[in-house]
């Protein structure tokens, strides 16, 4: 494994609250999620960015782009490690050009969540069953949290969502309806708590960035149609659908 020196001089402390961390899956298959906001902390945008996790003696490094232009690495397994015990990690902004392997910032000792395998669905939506007349199955929200309602006169309404064809229709249009959402209760209400929160946090790590603070409409639709990609992608849900008769782009 490659050893890069790296200056310290006048280095910043990213502050952990702008950096987002997970863990999906088990062993040397599981892949690491991040999203981060550190585009208004002063770094030049040329800046790399990288993303360390370390256990024990074992570094494994990811490049993350830069800080103007984040870029998901395509191989995000954690294969240098056998189990997540004591797993950390830590993110570094580093300097290129003339000031080239300079540490400008850092996030150390960075704790990771439950990726989207680890989380429980049904703290972020319930599933219940409804008389809905003609249609199928639609979102609705309460006080508490998002509902996805399945109509009760479908005969198999409770294993409606374990047919993998039915999934990939429904799930990336219902987290699309409750990011929109979310996004919508937090431009009103900057204090909102609860499933709100919990949702922006599931679209951060999906489009690897923060979710915009601006207000524009267009932001938000591109960066939800960024989160329901990164979804669809990493659950499969084209195949999912279309079982042997999907091609493969082109």
């Amino acid at each position: 494994m490659s050893t890069s020196r790296f200056n310290f001089t006048g280095r910043k402390r990213i502050p952990r609250e702008n950096v987002w961390v997970g863990v999906s899956g088990n062993g040397p298959t599981a892949i690491v999620e991040a999203g981060f906001d550190i585009g208004s902390l002063g770094f030049p945008v040329t800046a790399k960015v990288v993303l360390e996790a370390q256990a024990g003696w074992t570094i494994q490094r990811f490049d993350w782009g830069s800080v103007g232009q984040s870029a998901e690495p395509a191989d995000r397994r954690l294969h240098e490690f056998r189990s997540h015990a004591g797993l950390l990690f830590r993110l570094k902004v580093i300097a290129i050009g003339d000031n080239d392997g300079r540490l400008l910032g850092i996030a150390d000792k960075l704790k990771p969540t439950g990726g989207l395998e680890a989380m429980p669905r049904q703290s972020l939506v319930v599933v219940r069953p409804q008389d809905l007349g003609d249609r199928v199955w639609k979102i609705d929200f309460d006080e508490s949290q998002p509902l996805l309602l399945i109509n009760s006169r479908l005969n198999d309404h409770q294993d409606f969502l374990k047919r993998r064809e039915v999934a990939a229709l429904v799930l990336p249009e219902a987290l699309h309806r409750i990011l929109e959402k979310a996004v919508e209760v937090g431009a009103e209400d900057a204090a909102a708590d609860g499933w709100h929160t919990m949702a922006i946090r599931l679209g951060e790590r999906l489009a690897g960035r923060i979710a915009p603070q601006s207000g524009d409409d267009e932001e938000n639709d591109r960066w939800i149609d960024e989160a329901i990609s990164t979804f669809s992608r990493r659950h499969n849900l084209m195949e999912a659908f279309a079982g042997e008769s999907v091609e493969e782009p082109r």
